[in-house]
Formats: C-alpha cells, sequence, structure tokens
C-alpha cells in the first residue's frame, strides 16, 4: 500500500508532464527558418495597394510597402521572402495552423486578436479615413452618416467603428477595390478604411473626395504564433534596427506613407517593450522580485501532491477491497497489480 502511495505521485507527474502540449518555440521556428532559408509570410496579394500587389509592369512579381518590409526583414534573418497566399480574413488561422511563420498584412493589433497570437511591436500607425462621391455636400465627417450604406471590409476597426454607429447601413467587402468602385457609381454614400487604403483607392479617383479629418487610430503589427516570443523579440529588434538606420522611413516615403504620426511610433519603437526584462536586467533584479514566481511554483506542487496523494490512496482501497473481498478474476487481477508494483524499486 505505501509503495502504491509512493508510486502514484512519480507517475502523476509524469503522465501530466506527457501529456502537456509542447509549445512550438520561437527558436525552433528561427532555426527552421535559417535552414529552409526563408520566411514565409502570410498575406492577400489579391488585397491591394500600398500592401502587396502584383506589379502592374510584370503581374508575377509582387510589390508593396510590405514586400520591401518583408524583405528587410528577412535580410536580417539570413534568409530571402516567401509569401504564403491567403485571403485576408483567414490569415490568423492560417498562421495559427502553422501555414506562414509570420502573418503581416496591414493587420491591426486589437484585444480580440491579442487573445489569439503574439504580436511585434507595431511598424505602422494607421488612421481610419472616410471617403465621399465628388458632389456630396452632407456628409462632411462620419458624424454625418446616420442613415446612410457605408462600404468597409470584413474584420477590421472601420467595421467596428462603423457597426457602433446607431442608423449607419453597413456593408461588407471582401477586397479593397470594390467599395470605391461602387461608392463611384452611387451604390455607396461612403467608404471608411484605412488612411493607406484610402490614399491609393480614393483619393486618386476625380469622382471621389475625403470627408473630414482622418479618425481614431491604431497600430499595424506583425502576427506571431503564441509560443514564438523569442521569434517576437527577434522581429522587434530588426524593427527598432530598421528604424535607426532609416530603411523604415525610406519604405514609407517611397510608398508616399509617412506623416507626422510615425513620429510618435519611431519614438516608441525603439523604447523596450513594456513587461519584457531581458536576460542582463533579469540578472541584476533583486531576488525578492522572483518571490511571486517561486510561490507560484510552490502552490502548482503542492497542487499536484494533494491530487496525486488522494488519487493513490483512494487507488489503494479500491485495490485492497477488490483483493480482500472480490471474486475472482477482480481478486487476482488487484493482487497481480499490488504484487508487481510492491516489489519494483523507487
Amino acid at each position: 500500500m505505501k509503495n502504491i502511495q509512493r508510486l502514484f505521485p512519480l507517475l502523476i507527474v509524469m503522465a501530466l508532464w506527457l501529456a502537456w502540449p509542447a509549445p512550438s518555440t520561437a527558436a525552433d521556428s528561427l532555426e527552421k527558418i535559417q535552414q529552409r532559408g526563408y520566411l514565409l509570410w502570410g498575406s492577400d496579394a489579391e488585397g491591394g495597394a500600398p500592401y502587396i500587389f502584383p506589379d502592374p509592369k510584370d503581374p508575377t512579381q509582387f510589390i508593396g510597402f510590405e514586400v520591401d518590409l518583408a524583405e528587410e526583414i528577412a535580410r536580417e534573418l539570413g534568409v530571402t521572402a516567401r509569401q504564403a497566399q491567403n485571403a485576408w480574413d483567414s490569415l490568423i488561422p492560417a498562421l495559427m495552423r502553422g501555414d506562414s511563420d509570420i502573418a503581416m498584412n496591414g493587420i491591426e493589433i486589437t484585444p480580440q486578436r491579442q487573445q489569439e497570437v503574439l504580436f511585434s511591436q507595431p511598424y505602422y500607425i494607421y488612421t481610419e479615413q472616410l471617403v465621399v462621391g465628388r458632389d456630396e455636400t452632407a456628409i462632411k465627417g462620419i458624424d454625418d452618416l446616420t442613415g446612410k450604406k457605408v462600404g468597409t471590409l470584413s474584420g477590421t476597426v472601420a467595421q467596428d467603428m462603423l457597426t457602433k454607429m446607431a442608423g449607419v447601413e453597413v456593408k461588407i467587402y471582401a477586397s479593397q477595390v470594390a467599395p470605391y468602385e461602387d461608392l463611384a457609381i452611387g451604390r455607396l454614400d461612403g467608404v471608411l478604411l484605412d488612411l493607406p487604403i484610402a490614399a491609393y483607392y480614393g483619393k486618386p479617383n476625380p469622382k471621389l473626395k475625403y470627408a473630414g479629418p482622418p479618425e481614431g487610430e491604431g497600430f499595424y503589427g506583425i502576427a506571431i504564433r503564441k509560443g514564438d516570443e523569442a521569434l517576437q523579440n527577434k522581429l522587434d529588434a530588426i524593427l527598432a534596427k530598421l528604424v535607426s538606420n532609416g530603411r523604415l522611413r525610406a519604405i514609407y516615403e517611397k510608398w508616399d506613407l509617412w506623416n507626422d504620426k510615425q513620429e510618435k511610433l519611431f519614438q516608441d519603437v525603439t523604447q523596450e517593450k513594456p513587461g519584457y526584462v531581458g536576460l542582463e536586467a533579469s540578472k541584476r533584479a533583486p531576488l525578492y522580485t522572483f518571490i511571486p514566481t517561486l510561490l507560484k511554483g510552490a502552490w502548482v506542487t503542492i497542487l499536484i501532491s494533494v491530487i496525486s496523494m488522494t488519487l493513490a490512496v483512494a487507488l489503494g482501497l479500491v485495490l485492497t477491497v477488490i483483493r480482500l473481498y472480490g471474486r475472482p478474476p477482480l481478486s487476482s487481477l488487484a493482487t497481480g497489480y499490488i504484487e508487481l508494483y510492491r516489489g519494483t524499486p523507487l
């Protein structure tokens, strides 16, 4: 009986260890990326400019500011960049399935998405821009959208903003081009989307115009699978380097995306991420700062011990009753089990 009780905590711990899903670590991810020689980044090439889109001069090649950024990141990793195609609203699920190493395609950092994946430091600050018809006079901003029909993309912050407005009919689109086309021919009263999209599809169209100043403020981030914290930190370091050497600003200026808001981003991205403590900082930390972690570990140890002992006692009582009062073959099986583990050295 004592042997069983002493053995069961070990068995429970081993079972929990074997059953616990081992996360895919970023060290493994980085090693795989470097071994295969390319970074697989998820994006939607059908989404459109200025993120990633076919080169008009050579439709077999992709261009866009995120194409340039992906190439810079891959270069810093010592590999090449390779695009993994997925519909925009499927990029996060595809990343979680392992279809890509990262996802980067104007993905807005939101609390909901942060429950599913990790994000790098923001690499772009976006705002929402309302676009209306050239002859529209009644709509001067988003406060004038009551009773109007407004288009936007699925799963965007703009969609969330519109659905929270009373009296606004929201029409969801799957591509960036379609809502502006419908707006130009009068099927919509307005389109609300991120400013980079509006700048490429709304502003150049002579039938359309901006209505009011940009609204809100948010961040684009590179999505990374949970458990890939080291990859996340590596990407943060690369982004900080691209900021410091001017390469990131050069990309934005090339695509006419640089504005005053990015100055704030460039100040923030070089600062250490709140809550992250590096190895050297942890070495200098006082011992008392580790007490909460140690107490948490002690609590887990006690919890496993209590559960193990409870199971051991319960199983021991059941086996004893079956051995003493049970009928064959149950009593024989119980006796064999007890004798087997009684003779097992610990």
